[in-house]
């Protein structure tokens, strides 16, 4: 048998860990979870750090522009 967690008990189990050795991980999670909640209430940080991302990996501006509107096409099918 393995024991297994989703990624709710991930987080948990990683919250509970009592070591000073965890606390840079601890610290990074709740502003990768607090810039997520942000992206929520105003997608156009989501849309900006995107652009960033895909910046860094070389991309142009017309890629990411197409990409983009891709993106939002796709997520308007949806509904």
């Amino acid at each position: 048998m393995t024991d297994t967690l989703d990624t709710k008990g991930i987080l948990r189990l990683i919250e509970s860990v009592p070591s000073p050795k965890a606390e840079p991980f601890k610290v990074w999670l709740a502003n990768l979870g607090s810039e997520r909640i942000d992206e929520v209430f105003d997608p156009e940080i989501a849309i900006k750090r995107a652009i960033g991302y895909y910046r860094k990996r070389g991309y142009d501006d017309k890629w990411i522009e197409t990409r983009l509107k891709e993106r939002s096409i796709k997520n308007v099918n949806i509904y």
